[in-house]
């Protein structure tokens, strides 16, 4: 749940996008706006100005106030009796595990929020959490982990995963709406939903088509270099059986590739978005 770090992260600060003379800086900004998309159109065609984000932060304690309220929050919506935080680890196994193009590559000048550092550490010294160095696994592998090690040990235990990333759609279970386009599909926002085998594949197969650009993890149109048609991606609702979700993603890149060449490329999207189950679990083709 390591989103949480940005979510509420975010929430504590303000960022306005300040429109500068280019070389004239100190003289202080000509326009300011609260988003980039306002300050792109403000400065359309005029290339002596440029643009510099600036980062005004509430103060930590209203930060840490905010943290609070959202984990009540999280707590009265899924009824939980303890929380469990998965935080990732610095390095990630994918990122040996792709040849299209760098995992996350774009993320590399992410700013993180002002408090970010802050909250983690009140989490840490508030909450359950768990982080494994050694496995170099992400957050959402962690979630999924733990939920199936529940699920499959303690009998009468109800995880839930809370979690806005679309990557955990593939895990059955019972997950909560945070309030996210990616969940609409599912339940209003604040409710819970379940997961079950054949909907979690079919998430994961439809994000080989369709690719995740948070990651840097490539689809259809990279691929192929043609726009994907959304009957593409519906199709694979009609299949119950992963071996047919399968065969639907491979005739999709067919016209494109060598048959030898289509199965290295799923497999390889596969890794790269398939969330573990266990610890030395991996993606597999279903053939």
């Amino acid at each position: 749940m390591t989103e949480i770090l940005y979510k509420v992260g975010f929430g504590a600060q303000r960022t306005s996008h300040e429109v500068y003379v280019i070389g004239e800086e100190g003289d202080g900004w000509l326009a300011s706006f609260q988003y980039k998309k306002q300050a792109t159109e403000w400065i359309k065609d005029k290339d002596d100005l440029v643009i510099i984000p600036s980062v005004y932060p509430f103060s930590l304690s209203r930060a840490l106030a905010n943290t609070r309220a959202f984990l009540k929050q999280i707590k009265h919506q899924t009824k939980a009796d303890d929380l469990l935080f998965c935080f990732s680890s610095n390095n990630n196994f994918r990122n040996n595990s792709t040849t299209f193009i760098k995992y996350k590559g774009n993320r590399e000048n992410f700013i993180r929020p002002f408090h970010f550092d802050s909250i983690k550490n009140f989490l840490l010294s508030n909450y359950s959490y768990v982080y494994f160095k050694e496995y170099n696994l992400e957050a959402d592998d962690l979630l999924a982990i733990y939920n199936t090690i529940y699920l499959k040990r303690h009998e009468g235990w109800k995880p839930v995963i809370v979690s806005q990333d679309k990557d955990l759609l593939q895990v059955p279970g019972i997950h909560l709406n945070m309030d996210t386009k990616n969940h609409e599909k599912y339940s209003k926002s604040g409710e819970l939903f379940e997961i079950d085998v054949v909907e979690g594949n079919r998430s994961l197969y439809k994000q080989m088509l369709t690719g995740d650009i948070i990651d840097n993890i490539p689809g259809y149109k990279h691929l192929t270099g043609k726009n994907l048609k959304k009957s593409l991606v519906e199709k694979i609702d009609e299949f119950d059986d992963e071996l047919d979700m399968y065969w639907w993603v491979c005739s999709c890149y067919e016209p494109y590739y060598l048959e030898e060449d289509i199965e290295s490329i799923v497999y390889e999207l596969g890794v790269c978005l398939y969330m573990k189950r266990d610890w030395n679990d991996t993606f597999r083709l279903p053939i």
